[in-house]
């Protein structure tokens, strides 16, 4: 697997003198590209500063998240993406792939550019509500049931991991054995609004990654700094010196035991991540 060593945009101290682009694009491997939305682009929802992964199989192409930023003037995630599937296209000799976009978990910041996709030819948008994503990729047994998605050639698991947001879920690629988890487990702060739903939910990630291979993890934001246990606190618009994106799977191990030995729900602060129950406050800054 190859190394994910990326400056990635980061803000400004004032955002009117940003110049950075809108949307970072990072061609990770051959069929996976990493997006970052500009902390800067708007002054509501953009300092999330969210990633977006796109993936490609033979017969689909699949969008993670859309963005914390609805205007395409201010963040056009959508024609970035055009782009992105026309240059991949060009490449493999293909006229067309279908898009399906899907969101890690129903909040704002990873669904607002969704509006941007209603005029692509064949768009699949899986809704964000609970009990449409749960039709849509076939769950019976929620949250105990893992079902498969297959791209053409490159199946993903798809995982429950309820406890953040109700309808939340965590991807595997079978190819890359990339593990991308949105908000479940990212180095920052991890807001947990359902305890014990959460719990199972890392018991549930761990489970599997005892019996599969995980290169990387990759969430939906970067809110440690690069200092064990510092971080820059909520909102902010200006991160320089940041964690890392990727975790690894002893990050998912460490706070599986974390979580599974705690038995009151309290802010625990480690070096890559913090636990925060979401109606305790969370931790003060360094």
């Amino acid at each position: 697997m190859e190394p994910l060593d990326v400056q990635w945009i980061h803000g400004s101290p004032n955002c009117n003198d940003n110049t950075d682009p809108p949307i970072q694009i990072h061609r990770y491997l051959k069929n996976i590209f990493i997006l970052r939305q500009n902390k800067c682009v708007d002054h509501e929802y953009s300092f999330e500063a969210p990633f977006m992964y796109l993936i490609f199989g033979d017969d689909r192409v699949m969008l993670i998240d859309t963005g914390a930023t609805s205007s395409p003037q201010l963040f056009p995630i959508g024609t970035t993406v055009q782009n992105i599937i026309s240059t991949w296209l060009a490449e493999q000799i293909k006229q067309f792939i279908p898009l399906l976009i899907c969101h890690s978990h129903g909040h704002s910041d990873h669904l607002l550019g969704d509006n941007q996709f209603q005029h692509f030819d064949q768009v699949t948008i899986v809704s964000h509500n609970f009990l449409d994503m749960k039709s849509y990729f076939g769950f019976e047994n929620w949250p105990d049931q893992i079902v498969e998605l297959d791209l053409g050639n490159r199946v993903l698991d798809i995982i429950p991991t309820p406890g953040h947001e109700e309808a939340h879920i965590a991807i595997y690629d079978r190819i890359s054995k990339i593990l991308f988890t949105g908000d479940t487990l990212y180095p920052g702060l991890l807001v947990i609004r359902d305890w014990d739903s959460y719990r199972k939910s890392i018991v549930r990630l761990k489970t599997f990654a005892d019996s599969h291979k995980i290169s990387l993890i990759l969430g939906a934001h970067i809110e440690m700094k690069n200092e064990p246990g510092k971080w820059f606190g909520y909102p902010q618009w200006y991160q320089p010196n940041e964690h890392i994106l990727q975790l690894e799977t002893r990050h998912l191990i460490e706070l599986h035991d974390a979580i599974t030995n705690m038995a009151i729900p309290r802010v625990e602060r480690h070096n890559d991540f913090i636990i925060q129950p979401a109606n305790l406050s969370p931790p003060k800054l360094d």
